[in-house]
């Protein structure tokens, strides 16, 4: 994986369902990169790094590529943030 410069974030990456049970009854996440793409993308739109934007690129495709086909690109909610990483990434 790319070198993320939020060491946090990718030492404790998972889905934060499996961490808060009582969110998992109600919001369950079926994939973090593209949450973990989704707030380095954002970090890379308010401070330039390049290293932001080639983070949220690399966790990007990782998402597309577990996730492809299964039907988290209908939509762009709390579970799927696949929309917004486009957007970002398109810019």
């Amino acid at each position: 994986m790319a070198f993320f410069p939020c060491s946090f974030a990718t030492k404790y990456i998972g889905k934060y369902s499996d961490s808060v049970s009582d969110a998992g009854a109600f919001y369950r996440s079926s994939n973090v990169y593209d949450d973990v793409a989704f707030n380095a993308l954002w970090l890379y739109q308010a401070t330039g790094n390049e290293a932001y934007k080639k983070a949220g690129y690399d966790y990007y495709m990782k998402h597309y590529k577990e996730e492809d086909g299964q039907g988290v690109w209908d939509n762009f909610d709390w579970d799927s943030n696949s929309w917004g990483d486009v957007v970002l990434l398109s810019r």
